[in-house]
């Protein structure tokens, strides 16, 4: 959010500054009327495409969610852009009846200016906050609504931790009679994945992807971390407070599973709860209801 002000108010405030000032506003020389406008068609060209992206997601609509749409959207917002700055400058020049040549190269080099300046904006911004707070760097949550299960609504959250690199936060979100309640899955520091849910024979549900697995028991609601040595599985209530580290020792045959430098909670043994699960949805850019398909493929990445 704060780039995204930052830029706003980059592209904003000179134009919003001459067309304040009486005679910066009756100026019509080429130079001065492309500082007037190509800063807001440049807006402009950023905040629809911008604005789209946000419905899409506030609506929950995945299938506004492809390519092809968003770099529609963004040849939308570039027309609109250069039609805005064309109609206002054509506007000041009518209005204060400017006289003599007047040249589009002003408008070419401040447009490919604040073109450059606002994504390079957009990019230092976040890297300059992950520099200056190294491992600390949060971007915004994502929610994916999933489906409801026995009256608790159901939600997948996720939220960048590097501003480039696809390194994630992941949680659940369960929400009943008016009450929210997290839950908190492994933080992904090695590259975009998806998820897999499958339904239980017990009603639960169970997430897939390249790290783990979880059982997720909305009723709770709670989430089980899942381990598999030696061809036994286990399962661990997952703790509410973020992993810095993780282990899983036997000892006295009892799976131990070990986190944050200290911390211990003892395994319980899985027999048959795994068995005739049920494929019924994936979670990408946003979760898709695909019951009775294929289970797309994971590469599994195990933690010792």
């Amino acid at each position: 959010m704060f780039h995204e002000i930052i830029v706003l108010l980059w592209l904003a405030v000179l134009p919003a500054i001459l067309w304040a000032i009486p005679k910066t506003r009756r100026m019509t020389g080429s130079w001065i009327t492309a500082l007037k406008t190509v800063p807001l068609g440049c807006l402009t060209i950023w905040l629809l495409p911008t604005v789209f992206c946000c419905m899409i997601y506030w609506l929950h609509r995945p299938a506004l969610r492809n390519a092809l749409l968003e770099l529609g959207c963004l040849a939308v917002g570039f027309a609109v852009g250069i039609f805005l700055i064309m109609k206002l400058a054509r506007w000041s020049w009518r209005r204060w009846h400017a006289e003599g040549k007047r040249s589009i190269l002003p408008f070419d080099v401040i447009f490919l200016f604040f073109a450059f300046s606002t994504v390079s904006i957009s990019w230092a911004i976040p890297i300059v906050q992950y520099s200056s707070n190294m491992g600390e760097f949060h971007g915004e949550w994502q929610s994916f609504r999933l489906s409801d299960e026995n009256g608790v609504k159901i939600t997948f959250e996720q939220r960048p931790i590097h501003p480039f690199l696809a390194e994630y936060d992941y949680r659940l979100a369960f929400r009943r009679n008016g009450t929210t309640v997290f839950r908190n899955l492994l933080t992904n520091t090695g590259g975009r994945t998806h998820f897999n849910l499958y339904r239980l024979k017990d009603g639960r549900l169970l997430f897939s992807d390249k790290d783990g697995d979880y059982i997720v028991d909305p009723n709770l609601p709670e989430v089980w971390y899942l381990h598999e040595t030696d061809g036994r599985k286990y399962a661990v209530p997952f703790p509410h407070e973020r992993l810095r580290s993780w282990s899983w020792e036997m000892e006295d045959d009892t799976m131990m599973f070990r986190y944050n430098y200290g911390c211990a909670i003892p395994a319980i043994p899985l027999t048959d709860e795994l068995e005739g699960k049920v494929y019924y949805g994936c979670i990408t850019n946003d979760f898709y209801l695909e019951a009775g398909k294929q289970a797309p493929s994971l590469e599994k990445r195990r933690f010792n």
